[in-house]
């Protein structure tokens, strides 16, 4: 079997906020699975972006870009330029976030421990979020689940949450 491993990040090198993804490649191989990486991403918009999360962080509101429309649109056509010269069974993320928009010939699966919603006044950057920021986090996860083919979660919470806020 030949997976296509989709990341923001190259998840061969071990970061600390990496090492999730790391994993779950490494233990894909350790199957005598395919893996090849699609990722790291150019993000276009970073500038604009960026002025905007200060704007927002001036009025003490987290917000972050990954969850714009026109940034997963981004995403999903920089993955179908790479699908376009592979050839691989399965499009696999350890993210909800690149495949938000993909629509692709292959099925696509993302493995998470949790959805946006349920990360929500959970973890610390998760607090005090902007309305639109909220709205679009929502927007991008529902989307994601509208177009996987196999959603998997790492607890019974996290599937919960899926099923709670999502349908």
């Amino acid at each position: 079997m030949k997976i296509a491993f989709v990341w923001l990040f190259d998840p061969r090198h071990i970061l600390i906020q990496m090492r999730s993804a790391s994993y779950k490649a490494k233990c894909l191989e350790d199957q005598s699975v395919e893996l090849t990486y699609i990722g790291p991403f150019e993000e276009k918009y970073w500038r604009y972006f960026s002025i905007k999360k200060r704007i927002y962080n001036f009025f003490k509101k987290n917000y972050e870009s990954f969850r714009e429309p026109v940034v997963l649109k981004n995403f999903a056509n920089q993955i179908l330029d790479k699908l376009s010269t592979l050839d691989v069974d399965i499009v696999f993320c350890h993210s909800s976030i690149p495949i938000s928009f993909l629509q692709c010939r292959q099925p696509t699966v993302f493995w998470v421990d949790a959805t946006f919603a349920g990360m929500v006044d959970f973890y610390p950057e998760f607090f005090n979020l902007s309305h639109e920021y909220l709205r679009k986090g929502n927007f991008q996860e529902q989307s994601a689940l509208t177009n996987c083919s196999l959603a998997i979660y790492g607890s019974e919470w996290a599937a919960q949450s899926a099923i709670k806020h999502y349908q």
